[in-house]
């Protein structure tokens, strides 16, 4: 598993249509997101 760095900001909603996450620049790499799929 994967911890955040301290300070980032990430959000993740779960709704009926499917989940979204939201990260800012730090937790997110730049242009680059990190993600893992789960089923």
């Amino acid at each position: 598993m994967v911890k955040p760095a301290k300070g980032t900001t990430t959000l993740a909603f779960i709704f009926q249509g499917g989940v979204m996450v939201a990260a800012d620049s730090r937790a997110s790499m730049g242009g680059y997101i990190y993600h893992i799929l789960k089923e």
